[in-house]
Parts: structure tokens; C-alpha cells; sequence
């Protein structure tokens, strides 16, 4: 049932029978469960995993509301929801998180399968209001992203199901303006809502960087980012040939480039953690003086956010952005270095070169983050959307 936005969020009204303090042997196996005695807001989160995307948009300023306010809010990922569901129905796994929860509002966060398809009914039969959540334009999967990951999301059953939560949720939660752009224009009878930021999480950072390395450049990444990383390898090259006591490192599910293959000595690609508190611990460990964020001019790129700056400026990383894009929000010069597809070796040897520059870049970019992106800032964006709910 929808949220009244003339009405408190937050209702202080115990739930009648407490069934929300305890789940049940049946229950579902929840990655996160965070109780109230109250009787909204109550949200259920349906991920497609518990990675980045989650807690970014979700976990800690849903944390911070449950902690002040006392918002519950539920968690299961999509492997979860296939093991449980394995010889049931999906009304039985509606029935059994709606006794769980007693979820007000449902999220789906690029949620697909299994039964993306059914979903979004089965819980409004239930008067359970539903939003579909998306950071990426998920219905046109870029070729550069790779095999894999065109197998996975470009699945037609998942696309499918999608196509059927985009439609039929009560609200569309966009990632950037221009994602929602491009949505509301695929789907012209929803209403759409566009997330303006994502949080800048830099109290999450307690370990010391690694002060005994050389000076480091690096990229932080998924595998999906690899033709990004790949356009620019041989400037990165050019850069370790005329510079052998500086180093260049890869974090995450990225692939070092072949065209770095002949710098060993120079390179080190590491993994990155599922925990997005010790994910952003080992960045800061890892003590880059430099961060990449090149982005090639693609369809499905126009729609990526700024997280990538956001986490390499919480790390005290200077940051290198493609012009334009994503990035143009940012003062070149002043919080970032931005660059043209053929400007990468001399803006990465700028930045080796000038460490009072490197500082500078930092110093305003910390100040801008912690006062635009602040947890503060995202709690008042969640809240703006669960009135509309």
C-alpha cells in the first residue's frame, strides 16, 4: 500500500503480534535483517547480489534510519530466493517474507530471476507497495562488457522479467538522471525517480596505507570495465617505460591488459573484497597516489554514476576522469584532472610529477564529497522516494 506523503514516514504504532522479531525455521536465509516493532516504513530488498550496488544505495543509510528512526528493513539475495523456492511456488515465498517482514515496500534491485516475472503482482496482491531499482540501462548490455557478462544479464529470461518489473512496480528508482531518462522514455506510464547521489563513505576507512610502497597509479574495477581500462593500456605503458620506479596496479575483477604483460616488475593486480567496508580498507591500504577512471563514450556508459571518483577520493587518491560524461559534474583542475582519449599519458605524468597538485586534488575533493554526497544527503534522497512509494 503506498506511503502517504502527507503523513509521517516513520509510524511509531507497534505491529500487532511482534512476528517480525523473530523468523521462523522456514524462513529464508536473510544476507541482512534489521527489526522493528513499528509498523512502517518495513522494506524488503530483493537484490541480484549482495555486492557494491547494495550497499551504496541501500545499506548504510537504511542502517543509519533504523538505528535513529527505527526503519526495518530485510535483505535476500537472488541465489537465496532460487534455493528456497526450489519445489515451491512463488506465493509461498510472498506468504513467507510477508510474515517475516511485514514489508511495506518491496525493492527490487536489478533484480531478474527467478520470478522477477510474477513478483511484482503477487506482492501487490498482498497490498505491498514495489519499486524496481537500477544502476546500469540493464535492457541494453554493451558487447565491450564481455561474453560472461552478456551471457548473465543478457539472458532473455532475466531481460524478460525485467522488462515485466520495470512495467509493472509502482516506481522506478534510476541511478543517475540520465538513466532515468532513458527509462521513462521506454516506459512512458511509470513514474520515474533519479537518485542524485550516492554516499560518500569515508568513515568506513580505519586501516593505514601501505607507506613504504613506491609511487603507485592504479585502476579500480569490474571485469565489465575492461575495454575502458584496455583503450588506455598503451599510455599506461608509455608511462612505465619512462618511469621505472613507479608502479601501476589493478584492484578487483579486472584483468591487468595484455599490453601490460611486459611490466611485471612494475604491476600487480589484486581482488577485491564483497565486504564494501573491506573492500574500501584494502583500496586505502594499497596507498595509490593516482587513481584511473576512463570511460569510453558509449550508450551504456552515459548512464554509469560517479562512484568510482566518490571511493578513490575517500581513499585519498587523485583522481584521473574521461572528460565529459559522468564526470563533467566535477571542476577540472581544482577536484579532478580530466582527459581526452589521447591526453592519458601526459595527465598521469602531471600528476606523478606535481605532488602538490596530487594533494590539492584530494584536499578540495574530500571537501566536496563529505559536503555533497554525505550520508545526510542520501538519507534525505530515500526519504524523498518512500514518500512516493
Amino acid at each position: 500500500m503506498p506511503i502517504n506523503p502527507l503523513k509521517s514516514l516513520f509510524s511509531r504504532k507497534s505491529t500487532s503480534d511482534g512476528a517480525s522479531e523473530k523468523l521462523s525455521a522456514t524462513s529464508p536465509r536473510y544476507a541482512y535483517a534489521f527489526p522493528s516493532p513499528y509498523k512502517q516504513p518495513r522494506i524488503l530488498i530483493l537484490v541480484d547480489n549482495v555486492r557494491a550496488t547494495y550497499f551504496l544505495f541501500f545499506h548504510y543509510v537504511l542502517l543509519r534510519l533504523h538505528n535513529t528512526e527505527s526503519l526495518a528493513f530485510f535483505v535476500l539475495d537472488s541465489a537465496e530466493v532460487g534455493q528456497w523456492t526450489k519445489g515451491k511456488t512463488p506465493e509461498a515465498f510472498v506468504d513467507q517474507v510477508i510474515a517475516d517482514a511485514q514489508p511495506t515496500l518491496v525493492i527490487f534491485s536489478r533484480y531478474g530471476a527467478p520470478y522477477g516475472d510474477v513478483l511484482p503482482a503477487l506482492f501487490k496482491a498482498k497490498n505491498v507497495a514495489t519499486v524496481y531499482h537500477v544502476d546500469d540501462d540493464l535492457l541494453n548490455i554493451d558487447p565491450a562488457l564481455g561474453e560472461e557478462i552478456q551471457q548473465r544479464q543478457g539472458d532473455p529470461v532475466v531481460l524478460s522479467a525485467r522488462k515485466i518489473l520495470l512495467a509493472q512496480t509502482d516506481l522506478i528508482y534510476a541511478s543517475t538522471a540520465a538513466l532515468g531518462d532513458r527509462l521513462a522514455s521506454q516506459f512512458p506510464q511509470q513514474t520515474v525517480f533519479n537518485a542524485r547521489c550516492t554516499p560518500y563513505l569515508d568513515f568506513l576507512i580505519s586501516s593505514e596505507p601501505d607507506c613504504t610502497k613506491a609511487l603507485t597509479f592504479g585502476y579500480m574495477g569490474s571485469k565489465g570495465h575492461q575495454a575502458d581500462l584496455n583503450a588506455i593500456a598503451p599510455q599506461i605503458a608509455h608511462i612505465l617505460t619512462d618511469y621505472p620506479q613507479v608502479r601501476f596496479e589493478t584492484f578487483g575483477t579486472i584483468k591487468m591488459p595484455e599490453a601490460l604483460k611486459a611490466f611485471s616488475k612494475q604491476t600487480q593486480a589484486y581482488d577485491t573484497e564483497p565486504d564494501y567496508a573491506k573492500f574500501l580498507n584494502q583500496l586505502r591500504q594499497l596507498n595509490w597516489a593516482i587513481g584511473l577512471a576512463p570511460l569510453q563514450n558509449t550508450k551504456f556508459n552515459q548512464c554509469k554514476t560517479a562512484s568510482k571518483y566518490v571511493e578513490y577520493t575517500a581513499c585519498g587518491i587523485a583522481t584521473i576522469v574521461s572528460d565529459g560524461l559522468v564526470y563533467a559534474q566535477f571542476t577540472p583542475e581544482e577536484q579532478t584532472l580530466t582527459a581526452a582519449p589521447d591526453q592519458w599519458f601526459n595527465k598521469i605524468q602531471q600528476l606523478i610529477e606535481d605532488e602538490t597538485l596530487r594533494n590539492t586534488l584530494v584536499a578540495n575533493s574530500q571537501a566536496h564529497c563529505a559536503a555533497t554526497f554525505s550520508l545526510e544527503a542520501v538519507e534525505a534522497q530515500i526519504k524523498e522516494l518512500l514518500a512516493l512509494a
